[in-house]
């Protein structure tokens, strides 16, 4: 064991700040009129971060069309399996929610934090559970 700012820790341990092992990307502002009423490609909203379960809840989904996965400007808004949302505005603040492959293929909206790690030593449900922390 070694003493660190947080007390003792393993020698082989790190310490480290969450920017440095995960990239963290608010979503996008998806206006009203993109959206249609059905598709493959769902857009996932503050409204579907479950304030019970990890889970990433199915009712209420909006739509855009299965074009825009394709679309350079929205390719950054992708969600990939066990990337970890935070919600941080409103009623839902604080949520916090896991991507299964049953969410996919979806898009981030606006009004959450998508944390998704950097590094492949450390895997993204430990960066879920840090969050949750």
């Amino acid at each position: 064991m070694i003493d660190s700012e947080l007390g003792e820790i393993p020698l082989n341990w790190n310490i480290n700040s969450l920017k440095n092992i995960a990239d963290i990307r608010t979503g996008y502002a998806f206006k009203s009129s993109e959206y249609i009423y059905s598709s493959k490609l769902s857009v996932l909203r503050t409204l579907n971060i479950s304030k019970t379960s990890c889970l990433i809840e199915r009712n209420n989904l909006k739509f855009v069309s299965n074009d825009y996965i394709n679309i350079p400007k929205y390719n950054k808004y992708s969600l990939e399996i066990f990337d970890t949302l935070l919600v941080t505005v409103g009623g839902s603040i604080g949520n916090i929610g896991i991507i299964t492959e049953s969410n996919l293929p979806s898009l981030q909206n606006q009004n959450m934090w998508r944390f998704r790690t950097l590094n492949s030593k450390i895997n993204n449900p430990l960066i879920y559970n840090i969050i949750k922390m």
